[in-house]
């Protein structure tokens, strides 16, 4: 940011990207007032959330005041068997209308799936029931022979203990940090059938 720019911040409204530290003083989305600024080290100075004023990296906003989006809800896509050991896909709504996904599980979980291998796993949705297997990682063998498993999942989020509750906070927790949409996918247009066609 140059010092014009800088200079011209002083009066206009910021919008939160991210809280990092400062929980207690920012809100993502909400949008503060700069009352000085500091264009050479890249700072501004508003009123936080606690009524303090403070110094804050530009890092944290959006300099134009811009809207944010924001995480609204989430939906468990599958039951949870097994508060301490399960995995679960879960749906993210944000406010913009748009979609992403991840998956939930726990460390037991993929302990029971390297012991005991893919486990089947019930679903329900409106009263219709079925099986699935969930795959993941790749099982694998050294040059010297010895067989090992290894998991690469970008949009996996572990957890100590499943539920509604615990996902709900770990989601908007991320959110707010900024990290939600790198553990996250986005969801795409259906696949065409002819996809499935032989070639």
């Amino acid at each position: 940011m140059d010092e014009s720019a800088g200079e011209d911040l002083v009066g206009k409204w910021v919008t939160c990207l991210q809280v990092g530290n400062y929980s207690q003083a920012l809100t993502k989305g909400k949008k503060y007032q700069v009352v000085k600024s500091k264009p050479e080290k890249n700072q501004i100075r508003i009123q936080g959330d606690n009524t303090r004023h403070r110094w804050y990296s530009t890092w944290y906003f959006d300099l134009s005041g811009g809207e944010v989006v924001l995480l609204e809800s989430i939906l468990l896509d599958d039951p949870i068997h097994d508060p301490e050991c399960d995995s679960i896909e879960v749906t993210l709504n944000f406010s913009d209308g748009t979609q992403r996904w991840c998956i939930c599980a726990t460390p037991s979980y993929f302990q029971r799936y390297i012991t005991q291998g893919v486990q089947p796993k019930d679903k329900e949705h409106e009263g219709f029931q079925w099986t699935v297997l969930q795959f993941f990682g790749s099982s694998l063998t050294t040059k010297s022979g010895k067989g090992f498993m290894a998991f690469n999942i970008p949009h996996l989020v572990m957890f100590s203990e499943l539920s509604e509750d615990t996902i709900w906070t770990a989601m908007k927790h991320m959110d707010d940090q900024g990290e939600l949409e790198a553990s996250s996918v986005a969801y795409g247009p259906a696949r065409p059938e002819n996809d499935f066609e032989d070639e």
